[in-house]
């Protein structure tokens, strides 16, 4: 076997196809066949072993911005994304990756906070990219969603995964329905006086608010209406979510069933996803207004909130129920553990990453608008009831699956919480 002959030029220079093929006698064809997992099966698979062991000896890497040049593939999609400081971004960016992978696509990511809000900045970025698709995700704010798409070439393949653009494939989670049968659960624990605690607003800002802010509201108003309760916001919130029979505070009655939805502004000490709950739970603790049940918009905003109620010795669940939304790992091993909406991450990024796929393999334009919106799986825990309640109401078949959404109540039983005496 022919050594590679490397070039010395200051740097060591990155091997190529070529080299490969010369210093093991082949041609470049079946090197780069053999490199590629699009051609499984069409080679012997001791010449696909030799060529992949050797390419590892040498350091071999594909040259993506030659691979444009001679075949004007990259290979490459963007994903355009808010990264923020709540734990599910990150989470479904993780998914996302892996899924790309295995797809055969590497990814560039542009948060538009890089590029100092610069839409324009974050356009030549991916073009520079030769990216070949765009993902769109956790894009949530409609102003900034449109700029971004609209700024797009129109023959760009592009996908809308837990964003908000509607005029291509849209892939998300049934946040309505999923806050619907959340709102339900706290009802079935016994609670007549709930909050719902969406994430904060940019102060002053009128703007139409996010489809995950509104979702909410709308599943937790519709339970609330349901069961006979009326649903408060104050004047600013009512305007900004358009609720249908949302009523001001001060007008509240003798109602038996009460559901106050709170939009906070975003304010200087709010630095981390913790503060929003924390701030907001110590505010309820101040103005003795705490209810029977806090329902967050995320689990890092319950984690907050759980930790205010607790260092005012205010008892979760016997006081407060508290849920969150996103199962993630920090709301599991919380200091009463969580009930959250576990997101169907996985399924939601691979039908995302399939309509993406398809497009960049077919004709290369974007398809016509489409919506799916997955179901999630209510994991009941400590923080939202004892276990005596839970196994009580486990057994009740229209607590097993509310609007498409399954409710797990297992997760109870592989502790043995009740030593705890919460």
């Amino acid at each position: 076997m022919a050594k590679l002959n490397k070039k010395k030029s200051g740097a060591s220079s990155s091997p190529t196809q070529k080299d490969i093929a010369d210093a093991l006698q082949l041609s470049q064809t079946t090197v780069a066949m053999a490199l590629s997992s699009k051609y499984e099966g069409r080679l012997l698979e001791e010449t696909v072993e030799r060529v992949r062991k050797y390419a590892a000896e040498v350091g071999y890497h594909p040259q993506r911005f030659a691979q444009m040049m001679r075949g004007g593939r990259s290979r490459i999609v963007g994903v355009v994304v808010r990264l923020g400081v709540y734990t599910d971004h990150h989470q479904l960016l993780s998914l996302l990756s892996n899924e790309l992978t295995r797809s055969g696509y590497r990814l560039i990511l542009a948060d538009p906070e890089w590029f100092g809000g610069d839409h324009g900045l974050v356009k030549a970025y991916l073009l520079d990219h030769g990216v070949e698709g765009v993902v769109f995700c956790n894009i949530v704010q409609p102003e900034e969603a449109r700029s971004l798409y609209e700024l797009l070439p129109t023959s760009l393949p592009a996908v809308s995964l837990q964003s908000s653009i509607d005029s291509i494939p849209n892939v998300r989670s049934d946040i309505e329905s999923a806050y619907y049968a959340l709102t339900r659960l706290h009802l079935a624990f016994g609670a007549r006086r709930l909050n719902l605690l969406l994430s904060f607003r940019d102060k002053g800002h009128l703007g139409r608010p996010a489809f995950t802010a509104i979702d909410r509201a709308k599943g937790f108003s519709r339970a609330i209406s349901e069961a006979g309760g009326g649903v408060f916001a104050d004047d600013v919130v009512r305007e900004l979510l358009e609720l249908p029979n949302c009523l001001n505070p001060q007008n509240q009655g003798p109602s038996k069933i009460a559901g106050k939805i709170i939009h906070p502004e975003r304010l200087p000490m709010i630095n981390n996803a913790y503060d929003n709950g924390f701030y907001t739970a110590t505010e309820l603790i101040r103005s003795d207004a705490i209810p029977d049940s806090l329902i967050c918009a995320n689990d890092d905003t319950a984690i907050g909130a759980l930790a205010a109620f607790l260092r005012s010795d205010v008892r979760v669940p016997g006081q407060v129920r508290i849920s969150g939304h996103d199962n993630t790992v920090a709301g599991s091993y919380a200091t009463v553990p969580l009930m959250t909406v576990s997101v169907p991450l996985l399924e939601m990024v691979k039908k995302a990453t399939g309509h993406l796929v398809s497009m960049i393999d077919g004709a290369g334009e974007r398809e016509v608008s489409s919506m799916s919106k997955l179901p999630s799986e209510i994991l009941i825990n400590l923080s939202a009831s004892c276990a005596e309640r839970v196994r009580s109401l486990s057994g009740n078949p229209d607590l097993q699956m509310i609007d498409g959404n399954r409710v797990v109540w297992e997760t109870m039983d592989s502790y043995q919480y009740e030593d705890l005496n919460l």
